[in-house]
């Protein structure tokens, strides 16, 4: 079993530790000394991992949490996107009424400058060239 799904890791590594120190007991030691920094080790090292998964867990939290932060502090997406929608209709509603005061306006210097032409032809003026846009 993988030892971050252990959850008796305490007892398995302490029971280990009392059986050894037994042994060593029977085989006439009085240091034990070995055996507790084996120990020590063994949980140093269960809590480095421990540490090192809870500052990755925090950094995780940390980038959830600003990116919560800014989806609440933005306008939802579908708000933007008619918004934005709204807008262009508004352009084009404005930019069609332009191009007909554009074709108006156009309409009316044609006819302006055709009346012109013909009065200068009516008087035997010359007439200046006649432009392919006029």
């Amino acid at each position: 079993m993988p030892e971050e799904f252990d959850n008796n890791f305490p007892e398995r590594v302490f029971f280990h530790y009392l059986a050894d120190a037994y042994n060593e007991f029977f085989a006439g030691k009085d240091d034990f000394s070995e055996s507790e920094r084996q120990l020590e080790q063994q949980f140093d090292n269960r809590n480095a991992e421990r540490l090192a998964d809870i500052e990755r867990l925090q950094e995780e939290n940390d980038q959830l949490v600003k990116e919560l932060t800014q989806l609440n502090f933005d306008a939802p997406p579908l708000e933007a996107a008619e918004q934005e929608k709204n807008t262009l209709l508004s352009d084009k509603e404005k930019f069609v009424q332009y191009i007909a005061h554009l074709e108006n306006k156009s309409k009316k210097l044609k006819e302006l400058n055709s009346r012109i032409r013909e009065e200068l032809v009516e008087k035997g003026l010359p007439t200046p060239k006649k432009y392919p846009y006029s």
